[in-house]
């Protein structure tokens, strides 16, 4: 009887060792499609979202409805930004240099480079990230699951993503 008390005591601590250590370290995914909110300062911005391990980020808006249509398409700091039957190329530049849209393709771009990032665990379901660049620091919060990127943070920025879907 002790045997088999001590034989179900040692498996039992097998399985609480074993199920405290599974979780890894899950990386953020940058390759993904979702819809976007955007919160800068007291403007609130909404639209279907895309970024790609090529570096092509995507945003088309749809809230407000004044701007409603516009589409922006970053590759390799080009810019090409589209309305009804209207296309304007030029560079990133173009807009200015604390837009949200720039400063959302400069976290991404680093997040994709940086081998090693801060990182806190929040809860079971969520964790997160931190990274500077452009003198800037970016909180990413993760699904601890899937990796999927649901909210980024940054100072006058708050990018929110839902319905995200990983590309293959």
């Amino acid at each position: 009887m002790r045997k088999l008390f001590l034989l179900n005591l040692c498996v039992f601590f097998v399985f609480i060792f074993s199920s405290c250590g599974g979780n890894s370290v899950v990386s953020p995914v940058t390759n993904f499609s979702a819809t976007m909110q955007v919160q800068w300062d007291d403007v609130d911005i909404t639209g279907d979202f895309s970024n790609t391990y090529q570096g092509v980020m995507t945003f088309s808006l749809s809230k407000p409805d004044t701007l409603n249509g516009f589409k922006y398409v970053y590759k390799d700091n080009e810019l090409e930004m589209f309305f009804e039957n209207l296309k304007c190329n030029t560079t990133s530049d173009y807009l200015p240099k604390d837009n949200y849209l720039n400063r959302l393709y400069a976290c991404l771009n680093e997040l994709g480079r940086v081998e090693k990032l801060d990182y806190e665990n929040i809860n079971n379901t969520q964790n997160c990230y931190t990274i500077n660049t452009d003198n800037r620091k970016y909180e990413i919060y993760i699904n601890s699951k899937t990796g999927l990127i649901e909210k980024i943070e940054s100072e006058n920025f708050t990018f929110t993503f839902s319905n995200q879907k990983e590309f293959a």
